[in-house]
């Protein structure tokens, strides 16, 4: 079952303060009311979607709230950005709030990175220039029962041009994490990580973290993901197993500060594979994406899952797609929720010349096996199909932030239900 989003969003060309009170609330528990989930296929476009806006390169869903990205959106100024939020009212799938930052600027890319947690949405705006020229920052707001409220905005305490803070963000409960993937500190663009907390009143910079074996170019902070007292990173340009090999760092909180507990490198590590460009950690599980890894063709992609067994992280499996093929960049996204993993090859050159692909696959019986793949129903060549992922129990939220429905590269973003997985 499908339902289909339109909408302004972006992609940036390169891959690449003061606190405002917090007014906390008991959190609202998301829920799926069963009408969204039978819903059928539907296009939900935002009031100001026009040609050239891009979205749908990044997105959140938890229950029956979906957030999608629009970085390149002019409203305060050319390619500021901004957020749209969409709840199931019962039938479909409608459009509550677009998102601003109250500061906004020309060329900040608000929304590069989204995600959700209840009535929490965390927003990185990587080319943010508080502390210099595109630094980057994170912005939380917050919903109260009627609206979405900005709470604060979120700097590094050592925040500096071009570290790019932002460009991933994660949240779980009362630890926010944003990635800083081209910090400088071990050499450049060694990369850091930055852990907020949720004091009662304001969300405070608890710790930075840096690889304990750091090196320029690493990328440490391309992609973070934090489930519970664990924090997952990715250093997609780390080379210990081979040049640009990539890898998964783990810390863990014991009980005052975030210690670095395990690096993870593929068994089968090669070079350019890139491994951590995308990552996802769920309890006791991580895995992470390596798009360039060469399983089944140059750059056909691959996902690595390792699981905790109470001492260490064990490599489980390494999974590539049954029709894999040369340049699918499988593994470009991830997104894991419990025993389902939904992995994105937003390039998929076997289909349509390109418009990409998700995999969507379960851990049944000790084993991940594959459950379905999606493809867009009027997909195109060059969408970017699967750019980007959200899940989230029956749900998967994907976007193509290439699609031209409303004009070339305006954007739209799909909301899959699943009510069998």
């Amino acid at each position: 079952m499908l339902a289909k989003i339109s909408a302004a969003g972006c992609l940036a060309a390169a891959w690449v303060s003061p606190c405002m009170a917090l007014q906390v609330r008991p959190p609202i528990p998301p829920q799926v009311d069963p009408d969204c989930v039978a819903i059928g296929e539907r296009k939900i476009k935002p009031s100001d979607l026009a040609r050239g806006d891009i979205y749908a390169a990044a997105l959140a869903v938890d229950g029956n709230v979906a957030l999608v990205a629009s970085e390149w959106d002019d409203d305060k100024g050319k390619d500021s950005g901004a957020v749209f939020v969409y709840r199931c009212n019962g039938r479909q799938w409608v459009e509550e709030q677009k998102l601003l930052p109250s500061d906004g600027q020309k060329g900040d890319n608000f929304g590069r990175s989204l995600e959700l947690d209840g009535n929490v949405a965390v927003v990185g705006a990587h080319w943010d220039d508080d502390n210099g020229a595109q630094s980057g920052s994170v912005y939380i707001f917050r919903y109260n029962g009627l609206t979405w409220i900005q709470e604060q905005k979120l700097l590094a305490s050592d925040g500096q041009a071009d570290d790019r803070l932002g460009n991933s963000v994660s949240v779980d409960g009362d630890v926010i994490v944003g990635g800083a993937w081209k910090k400088n500190g071990g050499g450049k663009n060694s990369g850091a990580a930055y852990v907020y907390r949720l004091n009662g009143t304001q969300w405070v910079q608890e710790q930075k973290l840096v690889a304990a074996d750091r090196d320029a170019d690493d990328g440490f902070g391309r992609h973070v993901s934090v489930s519970g007292n664990v924090i997952a990173v990715g250093s997609w340009k780390d080379d210990d197993g081979a040049s640009n090999a990539g890898a998964v760092y783990l810390f863990r909180h014991n009980g005052s500060s975030w210690v670095q507990e395990q690096k993870l490198v593929a068994s089968d590590a090669a070079a350019k594979s890139f491994l951590g460009w995308s990552v996802y950690l769920d309890g006791r599980t991580v895995v992470a994406g390596a798009w360039g890894n060469n399983a089944k063709g140059t750059q056909s992609g691959a996902a690595y899952v390792w699981r905790y067994d109470g001492a260490n992280w064990r490599d489980e499996h390494k999974i590539v797609p049954r029709d894999g093929k040369a340049f699918d960049y499988f593994g470009f996204s991830i997104a894991l929720d419990g025993d389902n993993l939904a992995v994105g090859a937003s390039v998929k050159l076997t289909e349509l010349l390109g418009p990409g692909a998700v995999y969507i696959y379960r851990y049944r019986k000790n084993k991940w096996t594959e459950f379905r793949k999606v493809v867009p129903s009027d997909g195109a060549p060059q969408d970017a199909f699967g750019f980007h992922l959200a899940l989230k129990g029956k749900l998967l939220v994907t976007g193509s932030w290439r699609d031209d429905d409303a004009g070339a590269d305006s954007g739209s973003a799909y909301l899959y239900t699943f009510p069998d997985l």
